[in-house]
């Protein structure tokens, strides 16, 4: 389909101003917009912020100027035109589809277009510098009085439109337009009421899928060989590597589909991509190597399905971004400035998957099989979850800024830890959720930290600088929860399951409250704290153990009835034992005060 232009609704102003508001169109598109003024007014003409002159042209004798201006991509209502003398004229704009000014901005036939004084106001012609593809040609006419009427266009044009002053102080302007193919244009004449000085100019959009083909094939397919395609506008592209150490390489500023793909031995396929829906790129041979740069795009998928492949994506903005790496020891990362949506993937032993991420509203990134690593490195993003759910896989978040953070290990012997910077984190939770796996979470702030582990064996781990509230928990048997804590207001350490263990060390004087439970039989709950201002160490299950060793002076010793028993719960100095239905065991510290 050729461009079109949408108009808006024209503008009008009366002798004695020095500026006209042009109407352009709602929504986010490529605009352009034209004004009629009295006089000679080039030399002073300008326009809104960030808006382009295309062209400023004068009658003879300087009795009236047009004036057309553009800006591409633009959610812009209005454009203004201004100038020093006091004038009178009319304009008007509107917004155009199927066209790409980032790319090809509009042409004009001239720089000081047709002029002449009659009643047929006659364009020049235009040769765009893209030759003959889809056009979209604009035929514009001013005369010099405002009161101006147009009985006639340029044959074979449409979407016809004049509008002029309010007097004779003003100006009138004439608009055509006609979707045109050839590697030149020369639009006929308008029909004005009577003669008068006039000064006329064509202009040329071209297409935005123009300038390629509905389908590109480029292959390399020989050793060495290599394949590339710089592709303005395309509706699909594919460009393939087939043969070892080939590489195929794309950059496409405009295409509804791209398919970049390696598929022999230390092949290379790439792609630079600055707007188009979906991109895939994919390394399918060992060895092979598939990376995408992309500033603009609906949806991107970047995979390694080859062992030791790589796939990478540099991705400055996009909805959707996948990154796979599906064989073993294939890496997949993503280096991200802005997206919403993000997925990293290793389902292959040994593969690496990895993110650095500037900005995000959900990131996932995952190693789904064995000794698979899934990695995130975000400054900032809303909701982030990074899990190992294959045996001795592992995952690990390194985050300066978040509002949700999840970490998991699902499988037996994963790792699942976690790194946090920054005190804006709302929650934070990391999971050991298999047999033997590993959760950890070294925090400098945040306010909220919850580490879990909920398998037998399993270990939960939490070493904390500063922060609000802090849960480590183990929910099975013979799991240990663990805290080693420098400085916090709240700190609860569990072992809710048989042989489970919960410790906590805490080394500064500011902690509120530390407790260390053990809940369940023969689960131990103990607590190292060199200051503190309140300890809670207590064992509620028959068989379990209590331990409290404190080491500093003037601790308050407070007691705490259990079974019919006290239980200690704060002291300092010389181990004291202490036993309560002969079932619980403790020590007790009795020292200065």
């Amino acid at each position: 389909m050729t461009a079109s232009l949408t108009k808006a609704t024209p503008a009008t102003i009366a002798s004695g101003a020095t500026s006209l508001v042009v109407n352009v169109g709602s929504g986010t598109a490529d605009k352009i917009a034209w004004c009629a003024i009295d006089g000679d007014n080039v030399a002073a003409m300008s326009v809104s912020d960030w808006w382009t002159i295309l062209f400023s042209g004068v009658t003879p004798n300087g009795r009236a100027t047009l004036t057309v201006a553009y800006r591409a991509n633009t959610s812009d209502t209005t454009c203004t035109f201004s100038w020093t003398n006091t004038e009178g004229g009319a304009g008007n704009g509107g917004t155009l589809a199927d066209s790409d000014f980032t790319t090809t901005p509009p042409e004009v036939s001239s720089s000081t277009g047709a002029t002449g004084t009659s009643t047929a106001p006659d364009p020049d012609s235009i040769s765009p510098s893209w030759g003959a593809d889809d056009t979209l040609a604009i035929a514009l006419a001013v005369t010099d009085d405002g009161r101006q009427t147009f009985s006639g266009f340029p044959a074979g044009y449409s979407n016809t439109e004049y509008q002029g002053g309010t007097a004779a102080a003003g100006a009138t302007y004439g608009y055509a337009d006609a979707a045109v193919s050839g590697s030149s244009e020369d639009p006929g004449a308008f029909t004005t009421g009577f003669s008068l000085r006039w000064v006329a100019a064509t202009v040329a959009v071209l297409t935005a899928s123009a300038g390629g083909s509905e389908e590109l094939t480029v292959v390399a397919v020989a050793s060495e060989a290599t394949a590339s395609a710089s592709i303005e506008a395309a509706a699909d592209v594919t460009v393939a590597a087939t043969a070892p150490e080939a590489t195929a390489a794309a950059i496409i500023d405009a295409a509804s589909e791209i398919a970049v793909t390696a598929t022999a031995p230390e092949a290379t396929a790439a792609a630079t991509v600055d707007a188009t829906a979906d991109v895939t790129v994919a390394a399918t041979a060992p060895e092979a190597t598939a990376s995408a740069t992309i500033d603009a795009s609906c949806e991107v998928t970047i995979a390694a399905v080859a062992p030791e492949a790589t796939a990478s994506a540099t991705v400055n903005t996009t909805s959707e971004v996948t990154i796979s790496a599906s064989a073993p020891e294939a890496t997949a990362t993503a280096s991200i400035d802005t997206t919403s949506d993000i997925t990293i993937t290793v389902t292959a032993p040994e593969a690496s998957a990895s993110a650095s991420i500037d900005a995000a509203a959900d990131i996932t990134v995952t190693a789904t099989a064995p000794e698979a690593t899934a990695a995130a490195t975000v400054e900032a993003a809303s909701e982030i979850s990074v899990t190992a759910a294959a045996p001795t896989a592992t995952a690990s978040a390194t985050i300066n800024a978040a509002s949700e953070v999840t970490v998991t290990a699902t499988a037996p012997e994963a790792t699942a830890a976690a790194t946090l910077t920054v005190g804006g984190t709302n929650a934070i939770t990391v999971t050991a959720s298999a047999p033997e796996a590993i959760a950890a979470a070294t925090l400098d702030a945040t306010s909220e930290i919850s580490v879990t582990a909920t398998t037998p064996e399993a270990t939960a781990a939490a070493t904390v600088d500063s922060t609000a509230d802090i849960t480590v928990t183990t929910t099975a048997a013979e799991a240990t929860a663990a805290a080693t804590i420098n400085a916090t207001a709240e700190v609860t350490v569990a072992a809710s399951a048989p042989e489970a263990i919960a410790a906590a060390t805490v080394n500064v004087s500011d902690t509120i409250s530390v407790t260390v439970n053990a809940t369940a039989p023969e689960a131990t709950a103990a607590a190292t704290v060199a200051a503190s201002s309140e300890s809670i160490i207590t064992a509620t299950a028959s068989a379990a153990t209590a331990a409290a060793t404190l080491d500093l002076g003037r601790v308050i010793l407070r007691l705490q009835l259990v079974h019919g028993a006290y239980v200690p719960v704060g002291a300092g100095g010389a181990l004291v034992p202490v036993d309560v239905e002969g079932k619980l065991g403790a020590q007790l510290v009795k020292g200065s005060s």
